[in-house]
């Protein structure tokens, strides 16, 4: 369902929600606050905060907990938006793609944006919650990469083929996340007592299902795992997973050209090469400008 209305100045604001969520949300928030659904919550509420972006979890409705992820675009950044479709309506379409194509993937609920004629200033979307999960960037933290939270190391590592057979069908459809990092993979213990994982924080996905395979956003995805699976996995472990991954696939050039190219885009993403060292270090440098650091993502 959609709802749209317009504020003073001639301020839009835009919202998308699924038609079995509406009513709760509209009886929880009414008719106006649902356009601004962080304004409502108690501080309490709020799971993180990292500069213009906040996470906040949402009183029960029902039997569903939600988590609502805010993100705001101080001037001047939100000239630039100009270019960009709606975010989080952008980010509900590739949650929703990616559960059409049987890969797992948390449930969209709501969003929206508010705007200003071409421009938007700052957008959300609400995912419902999966009870007890966490992202892979948490669950390998700290204290040389050994695993901290409670799901055990082997349940994890079972999971994983079945993470790269989903991975081959999403890019089989010819659909590529572009953040499949860590911090984007929730990992969770399932109803048989095995951990399954669900991807989140797809703003960036390219879908293009009359293409022909993109290597080189197939490659960044797998990079982007290889990261984190580095820190854990035996490179002869990763390698298994590779071809479990490319037998799925079932096309694309060798595993050695596959291999080289992980490697090395893995290697700029942590910042391995000169530039991609470089290329940091002034990004680190021009988010600590004062007043003119926000501008910075």
């Amino acid at each position: 369902m959609a709802f749209s209305r317009k504020g003073n100045w001639g301020r839009r604001f835009n919202l998308l929600v699924d038609r079995r969520h509406a009513d709760p949300l509209l009886q929880q928030f009414g008719a106006s606050g649902i356009f601004h659904l962080h304004r409502s919550l108690p501080e309490g509420s709020r799971l993180s905060r990292k500069r213009n972006r906040s996470l906040f979890r949402l009183a029960e409705p029902g039997e569903k907990r939600y988590i609502l992820k805010h993100e705001k675009f101080p001037f001047p950044t939100w000239l630039l938006t100009a270019a960009m479709a709606p975010i989080g309506r952008r980010e509900m379409a590739n949650l929703r793609r990616v559960r059409a194509l049987g890969a797992p993937a948390v449930k969209p609920v709501a969003a929206g944006e508010v705007g200003w004629g071409p421009f938007f200033f700052e957008y959300f979307i609400v995912t419902e919650e999966i009870s007890g999960s966490y992202n892979l960037s948490e669950w390998l933290r700290d204290h040389g990469g050994k695993p901290q939270k409670e799901i055990p190391a082997a349940r994890v590592f079972a999971a994983l083929p079945r993470l790269a057979a989903a991975l081959a069908r999403l890019h089989r459809s010819r659909f590529y996340s572009r953040t499949l990092f860590a911090k984007n993979l929730l990992i969770y213990q399932g109803g048989a007592g095995e951990a399954d994982f669900a991807i989140h924080d797809l703003p960036r996905a390219r879908y293009a299902p009359d293409a022909s395979l993109s290597l080189q956003h197939a490659v960044f995805d797998l990079a982007c795992l290889d990261k984190w699976a580095s820190a854990c996995l035996s490179r002869a472990a990763r390698l298994r997973l590779l071809k479990l991954y490319l037998s799925a696939l079932v096309e694309g050039p060798p595993l050695r050209t596959w291999v080289k190219k992980i490697l090395h885009r893995r290697n700029r993403l942590l910042r391995r090469t000169c530039l991609s060292w470089a290329g940091h270090r002034v990004r680190r440098w021009m988010k600590k400008i004062p007043v003119w650091g926000k501008w910075w993502r």
